[in-house]
Formats: C-alpha cells, sequence, structure tokens
C-alpha cells in the first residue's frame, strides 16, 4: 500500500509540472526536461517496486554513524540542518558527517555536530538544459572530471561503514543507487528516485510544510516527541566574517534579486517599496544585497535613488560575511532564497515574497499541485507573502505594523 501511495504522489508531481506554464524560456526547458525524465524513468520505477524489497529497520545502535546526503541549493543545505540538534540529543555519541555539493562547504564550516564532509555533484542536476550556460565541450569535459570526483568520494564513504544513511533530496533527480551500498540502513523519502532501495520510506506529504516531511526521515530512529518539540525548524551557522561596509546605525538587508525572473518583483515595484520604507522609516537604512552578476539589475533600482547615502549595495560578499551581515541588522526582506534560510537560522525578522503559483506555500497557495514547494516555515517571526499579489504599500505597512 506504501508504495501504491508513493506513485500516486508520483503522478501528481508530474501533473503538478504542468499545471502553469507562463513561465520565462528557461524555466520551462527544465519544466519539459523534468517530465520527460520521468517518463523515461517511471516504468523502472514500478518494476523495483515490485521486485525489490530491502530489510526493514530493525535495530538502531546507541552510537550511530550517520551520513545525511543532501546534494541541493545552498538553501536546501542550510534547512537541513535544523536535524542535527535534534539527533544529536537523542544520540550523544552518535557521528554525523554530510555529503554536498562542494560550494556549500562554507554553510557547514565550524558546525560542531558535523564530524567530516565530502563531496558530491549530481551529474543530472548539473546539466539540466537550462539551467547552466555552458558550450558542449567544456560541458561533457565537466561531466567527465565530475564522475571521476565523484568515484572518489564513493570509495572514501564506502570505508567509513555507516549505520545509517539518509537521502534528504525528495524531488527527482534524487537517485538512491549511488547510496545503497554506503551504509547498513538507507533511509529516504517515498517521493525520491529508485527509493524502493531503502529500508526506510519516509512519507512526503505534498500539503505539509517542508520541516514536517523532514522530520519524517527521522522516524525510524525513534526520537522521543519532547525532543523533536524542543527545537524549531531554524538551520544552523557558525560560520562568520567581518562584512565591508556595514552601516554603524540601525538597518535592514534587502535581497531584491534572483536568478529566476519569475520569483521577484519588477525593478519598478522594488523602487516604490523603497522609497516607503525610507519615509517609514526614517531613522534606518537598508543594505541592498546580490551577487556580483547582479549588479546591472540592482542598478535600475539604486540610480533614481541619486546616491542617497542611506541606501547601500553590496554585491561582493562571502557567506560567512554576509551571515555577519544580518546577524546585525534588524531583520530581511527578501525572495524567496537562500539569504531567507540564514536569517531564519540567526532567528531575524523575515518578509519574503513567494510566488504561490510556481512555489507551494502552505495558507497561501490555492492550487494544491504546485510544481515547486516553499521550504520556508512559518515560524513566529517568519512572514511569507504573495508575490503575485502584494503590493509595496502593504509591505512596508506590514514591516512598519510589526516594528511598532
Amino acid at each position: 500500500m506504501l508504495r501504491l501511495k508513493r506513485h500516486i504522489k508520483l503522478w501528481h508531481k508530474f501533473i503538478a509540472n504542468y499545471t502553469y506554464l507562463k513561465v520565462s524560456p528557461r524555466r520551462l526547458v527544465i519544466k519539459l526536461f523534468k517530465g520527460c525524465w520521468f517518463l523515461i524513468t517511471w516504468p523502472f520505477e514500478l518494476l523495483g517496486d515490485i521486485l525489490i524489497w530491502p530489510q526493514p529497520i530493525k535495530h538502531i545502535v546507541d552510537h550511530p554513524k550517520i551520513l545525511i546526503i543532501k546534494v541541493d541549493q545552498l538553501g536546501d543545505l542550510l534547512f537541513s540542518t535544523f536535524l542535527l540538534p535534534i539527533i544529536k540529543e537523542a544520540y550523544p555519541a552518535s557521528s554525523i558527517d554530510y555529503l554536498i555539493h562542494p560550494h556549500g562547504q562554507a554553510i557547514l564550516d565550524n558546525n560542531p555536530a558535523i564530524r567530516q564532509v565530502y563531496y558530491w555533484q549530481d551529474l543530472l542536476l548539473q546539466n539540466i538544459p537550462g539551467r547552466q550556460k555552458i558550450k558542449l565541450g567544456k560541458r561533457a569535459w565537466q561531466f567527465l572530471a565530475t564522475g571521476y570526483r565523484n568515484f572518489k568520494s564513493w570509495l572514501a564513504l564506502r570505508h567509513e561503514h555507516y549505520d545509517i544513511v539518509i537521502n534528504a533530496r525528495a524531488f527527482w533527480p534524487s537517485c538512491n543507487w549511488p547510496w545503497r551500498g554506503l551504509g547498513h540502513y538507507l533511509i529516504a523519502f517515498d517521493i525520491s528516485q529508485a527509493s524502493y532501495l531503502a529500508n526506510y520510506l519516509a512519507d512526503y506529504n505534498l500539503r505539509a510544510q517542508e520541516w514536517e516531511n523532514y522530520l519524517n526521515l527521522l522516524k525510524p530512529l525513534h526520537i522521543k516527541e519532547e525532543i523533536l518539540k524542543k527545537y524549531e525548524p531554524r538551520g544552523q551557522f557558525f560560520n562568520f566574517v567581518p562584512a565591508p561596509q556595514k552601516p554603524t546605525v540601525p538597518y535592514w538587508c534587502l535581497s531584491p534579486v534572483s536568478f529566476d525572473p519569475e520569483r521577484t518583483w519588477s525593478p519598478s515595484l522594488w523602487l516604490s517599496f523603497i522609497y516607503l520604507f525610507l519615509q517609514d522609516f526614517p531613522n534606518d537604512s537598508l543594505v541592498i544585497t546580490g551577487l556580483a552578476n547582479q549588479q546591472d539589475w540592482l542598478a535600475t533600482i539604486t540610480q533614481p535613488l541619486n546616491n542617497n547615502d542611506r541606501v547601500i549595495t553590496l554585491t561582493n560578499l562571502s557567506l560567512p560575511q554576509l551571515a555577519d551581515l544580518l546577524k546585525d541588522s534588524q531583520g530581511l526582506i527578501s525572495l524567496d532564497s537562500f539569504n531567507v534560510h540564514l536569517a531564519i537560522a540567526l532567528n531575524k525578522p523575515v518578509f519574503c515574497l513567494v510566488n504561490s503559483r510556481l512555489f507551494y506555500v502552505p495558507g497561501l497557495s490555492t492550487n494544491h499541485l504546485v510544481d515547486g514547494r516553499c521550504m520556508i516555515p512559518l515560524l513566529p517571526n517568519v512572514v511569507l507573502n504573495d508575490l503575485l499579489t502584494t503590493t509595496p504599500e502593504q509591505l512596508s505597512s506590514q514591516i512598519k505594523k510589526y516594528c511598532s
């Protein structure tokens, strides 16, 4: 019955991929690729669920050696670290390693709960059409080099002899074939690819908050309810470096730009908001953050401000510097991005805009079959707004009300 429900979810996710197609050409290519990949691989999923039945988890030792696999984007990786203090309290003698994309190393640096970090770059994820603009020859060389580095990591992990391996990636591509031989037991979401290889299928509820789904990964560890309720779903971050040009007066951080045009307001809406903010908070500054390759987009917002000394733009911050900036701020105004997860980890107020047509948000999305999912937890100092219906006036009023 569990495996039948899993296939119903898989087809729900496939249908959701095509419920809204008025997107950028880049996102449309990604949607088409994901749909084709599912149709090609689904028959093998069905066959695997019929033929393969791994031994269920029977016993967890008091000092388990655990590997958490999170070869995802930065925000997803940071979000997953809220599980670490829960595991450590339930199993103080446990040893926890992480397998991540190399770009995520700065997120896990100095985390006392983590013993060692290994690297893995998903060959399919990094080559999904529409995600990267790389020439074919260079892409082929990158594919071979990445495969070689992955194989070296896999050999090193094989020698660790883990008790528990947790694949914390839910959606495809998230194949469990490489992870099955890395430990005694494998835990995976029931909606992940080749989850028939797992000893425990964690229920993935398409309408629940993401942190609730992540807690399902810990169910076979038999962690007491009082421990689960003790911790909020906030990621952990311990890596700080002083940020340059940090204001000495009270300031808010603003992260208005995304690589994905469907995830942000237009420059004119952001400019309207900034004018309102400067008016409503006459004693506060605004620090606008982004990446170096986003400077031109940010300039369309900041140039009309005529070099207002209360507005600072920073596009050259490392992750530890960004954390230092957020740590001393009044709060964050942002899109659904890594910055939001970082601000939540630092227990700062967050006002976030999410496109409810592209990302399912409990309480905001009217359509329950949405392709993507918002991972932001609905905590007391986190306010989620619908990108499609919220106005600059409403957002500024929310912040003003929160501060009063």
